[in-house]
């Protein structure tokens, strides 16, 4: 599918584009399905999930609590998350094809005296209870500019002048008198941007027009708007911004708007053209190389903006404003449900590539408003009682954070190409085929005055990973570097409730340490982690994936040592570079410290996840073979809370030693809800741990060298409950609910004596016995099960696959083959 150029991209700081626009993170709110009416306020009887075209009965009716709701009444959620944490600058309001029919002064005055009408653009009904005074309090709370879109379907422009004079009159007139009395305040709302009418070009819209017609009405709107308030800014009506009708109305109104509208939504729908929905494999690449159509139409909008200001003489800069854009599949997101759909990581990808076009044309784009902020083919769901966050919010998140401020500066890309089929198709025949990887970056400059690069990449193909050199021209090697990644191994998986922020691998002290610096950082709401692999073992890496060791200071070269892995050779020429009490160090006190920072890091992060975590599976590796460091893993799962956890592996013997066996271990357990327990070479203690998981089904042991008193004990005690009082009182606890165990011993056990007697007494008890599984010990690896293993494995469960608790039957020991299938 692709042509394959070695990838590389070289950034360039001094070559300058613009500055990019705070508001090309904008919001859009419309009064459609549950965006205003269970996203903003809180819903009536057009509860999750249903909508105001489909309302609930009584009995099926959820309140939003109380302490959900600011003061002001509404969500307090979606408030916050839109304020803080994408620091949204402005929201679009009323819509929209809602605005074509929308008559403002409806939604004015006494709630209880607003009239109700019927909806014409989406169904239903509307109840007006949202109105301009509401629209303009959510924004103050949530410090956010409003932008309001004029009427120009059913509107006149008597009651579009009335609007501007009832929301920015400072005089003592009807309208600014009729705000001071409804809202109770003097000061006015002081709207500045204003939008001529919404997709008056569109056959769906209540009032359409022809280019020429609508120029001349919004020529004469924008001509009697500036009387009334020159201060405003004003956004015309565009089409694709490539057509005729952006070419008349340019032609027309370059003198008289500030901001020339253009409209797109991508993934699996385009304003360019129809889809083939019968085409299922193709929906993938039309939907993330989709922006690339976006930005070449933008380049000849630009053409016909500077066209149209050379022939009229206009010096003053017109820009560009993407006020509704986005991802949206309307065989999904359908009026009957509102416009709800769930993204996957695909749409993610295409959000990202959307942001990309927008930062490289930060000298002509302006504005760009996501369509829409909540609920509606939006990043954020709601339901009564809370909200989580779609894939295509972490894009959105990422670049608000790290690109705003930051100046647009130029890229050059090498990229292989995707060869299949783009919506619209003339992407590849009048571009060329789009790149796999897609690329932007800006020079951002702090208060302090450090400057740093932020480079946005998003690798498009579906199928294949690249590893992309970064050269910065004229700039030496950064001293730090951060990374922030947004992946899954599935294009199509999604989030969910409960699934949002839900896995998270680590490898190494310093992913650790980063991870908890990371979580620390983040509000509760971002700290919610459901499913955790960590191994202490990382290998060593190459010492140009790291900063320079002569960029370092000493503090940063000690940190360096303490928490990197690097080759021998690496890691000596960087003990060269340190002061002589470090070069002094031991081998065993410098593994000793490596053990304590990676423990330390481990406790930081385990106090912050652990009361959500489902699954966890601990490598920790050669780090407690020291008796100086080994007592402190059993103390850091004591500290920690693991109310849900429900699967758990832990490689290594000596885990379970100290700790775990504490007197009170009956009385508060450590894994109330645990169900499955997966010991890799970590028995010898295993009657103690039994003792803190009272709900434990399943327990698989692998690495097993010899029947241990203790193993042996557990095993008979659960194929004979009878016999569990007087075998192994301190276990009942844990011995009560379970069903199986699965023994998987070691081919190359420290004896073949040891060998023999511990498969001929496992053979002997799982035959004919349903509860103990025996897998085949000349199938064992050496070591058994590693670290691949341990992975794979929990990816697997994450997945709802068996994972380690499924195997086929060629992997039972033959002599005791039974049927099996795992569940709980």
């Amino acid at each position: 599918m692709s042509a394959h150029p070695e990838p590389a991209l070289d950034v360039f700081p001094s070559a300058t584009i613009a500055p990019v626009s705070p508001l090309i993170f904008s919001g859009f709110l419309e009064h459609l399905g549950r965006c205003i009416y269970g996203g903003i306020l809180p819903a009536g009887h057009t509860n999750f999930p249903y909508t105001p075209r489909n309302p609930c009965s009584e009995d099926q009716f959820i309140e939003t609590p109380k302490e959900l709701l600011t003061e002001e009444g509404f969500r307090k959620d979606v408030l916050e998350v839109l304020r803080d944490e994408l620091g949204t600058p402005m929201v679009r309001w009323p819509g929209g094809n809602y605005v074509s029919s929308y008559q403002w002064k409806d939604g004015i005055g006494p709630l209880e005296e607003r009239k109700r009408r019927p909806e014409l653009a989406w169904g239903g009904e509307e109840s007006n209870l949202f109105g301009t005074d509401e629209f303009i309090a959510w924004c103050r709370v949530a410090r956010i500019e409003p932008y309001v879109v004029l009427n120009m379907g059913t509107g006149t422009l008597e009651e579009a002048l009335h609007w501007i004079e009832y929301c920015n009159g400072t005089g003592d007139t009807y309208y600014a008198n009729l705000r001071r009395k409804n809202t109770g305040k003097d000061e006015p709302h002081n709207v500045k941007y204003w939008g001529l009418g919404n997709e008056v070009w569109g056959e769906w819209q209540v009032g359409q027009q022809t280019a020429s017609a609508y120029a001349t009405k919004a020529r004469q709107w924008a001509h009697a708007i500036r009387l009334i308030d020159p201060t405003v800014k004003l956004v015309g009506c565009g089409d694709t911004g490539l057509n005729h009708w952006d070419g008349v109305v340019l032609d027309e109104l370059v003198d008289k708007v500030d901001l020339h509208r253009r409209v797109d939504a991508t993934t699996l729908v385009s304003w360019f053209g129809p889809r083939d929905r019968s085409q299922i494999d193709k929906e993938y690449g039309r939907a993330v190389y989709g922006p690339d159509a976006a930005e070449y139409s933008i380049e000849i909008c630009k053409g016909l903006i500077n066209k149209a200001r050379v022939a009229k003489t206009i010096s003053k800069p017109i820009t560009i404003a993407f006020d509704e854009y986005g991802v949206w599949d309307e065989t999904v997101g359908t009026p009957e449900n509102g416009l709800e759909q769930f993204y996957n990581l695909a749409d993610a990808l295409a959000m990202a590539a959307w942001l990309n076009v927008f930062v490289r044309q930060a000298d002509i784009v302006e504005m760009a408003c996501i369509a829409q902020s909540v609920n509606v083919i939006s990043p954020l769901i709601t339901s009564p009682t809370g909200l989580f966050r779609q894939t295509i919010y972490w894009p959105l998140y990422l670049f608000s954070r790290y690109m705003r401020g930051g100046v647009s500066i130029r890229v050059s890309l090498l990229s292989p190409t995707f060869a299949g089929e783009t919506l619209p198709q003339w992407v590849s025949s009048v571009q060329g085929h789009p790149k796999d990887l897609d690329a932007s970056a800006v020079l951002h400059t702090s208060e302090t005055g450090q400057k740093s690069v932020r480079i946005a990449v998003v690798n498009r193909s579906e199928h294949s990973a690249y590893t992309v050199p970064v050269r910065i021209a004229f700039v030496s090697a950064p001293k730090e570097v951060e990374a922030h990644e947004l992946w899954h191994e599935d294009v199509k998986e999604q989030n969910g409730w409960g699934k949002e922020n839900e896995s998270v691998a680590l490898n190494g002290a310093y992913e650790l340490k980063c991870f908890a610096d990371v979580l620390e950082s983040r509000p509760p709401e971002h700290q919610r982690i459901l499913h955790l692999y960590i191994a202490h073992h990382k290998e060593p890496g190459d010492r140009n994936s790291y900063a320079p060791l002569e960029s370092l200071n000493d503090s940063q070269l000690r940190e360096a040592l303490i928490y990197r892995q690097y080759h021998s050779a690496d890691e000596q020429e960087l003990l060269s570079r340190l002061p002589d009490d470090v070069r002094g160090w031991t081998s065993a006190e410098l593994t000793a410290k490596r053990n304590d920072a990676f423990m330390q890091a481990l406790d930081r992060v385990m106090q912050i996840a652990s009361p959500h975590l489902r699954i966890l599976t601990l490598h920790i590796g050669s780090l407690l073979l020291s008796s100086q460091y080994g007592p402190h893993f059993p103390s850091v799962l004591a500290r920690s809370n693991f109310p849900h956890l429900e699967e758990l592996t832990i490689m290594d013997t000596f885990v379970l030693r100290g700790g775990l066996q504490a007197p009170n271990y009956k009385r508060v357990p450590l894994f109330p809800s645990l169900k499955c327990l997966h010991l890799v070479d970590c028995y010898n203690y295993l009657l103690a741990f039994l003792g803190s998981v009272p709900s434990l089904t399943h327990l698989r042991m692998s690495g097993v060298t010899q029947l241990f008193p203790d193993l042996s004990a557990i095993v008979r005690g659960v194929l004979d409950p009878d016999a569990t009082t007087n075998v192994v009182p301190t276990a009942q606890t844990g011995l009560t609910s379970l069903q199986k165990i699965i023994v998987s011993p070691v081919s190359l056990s420290r004896t073949a004596t040891y060998r023999v007697i511990t498969e001929q007494a496992l053979k002997q008890m799982a035959r004919g016995n349903d509860k103990l599984v025996l897998l085949r010990s000349d199938r064992a690896a050496s070591p058994p099960y590693g670290l691949p293993e341990a992975r794979r494995d929990w990816l697997q469960r994450i997945e709802g696959k068996d994972g380690c608790w499924g195997y086929r039957t060629p992997d039972l020991d033959p002599e005791t083959v039974q049927g099996y299938t795992f569940g709980y």
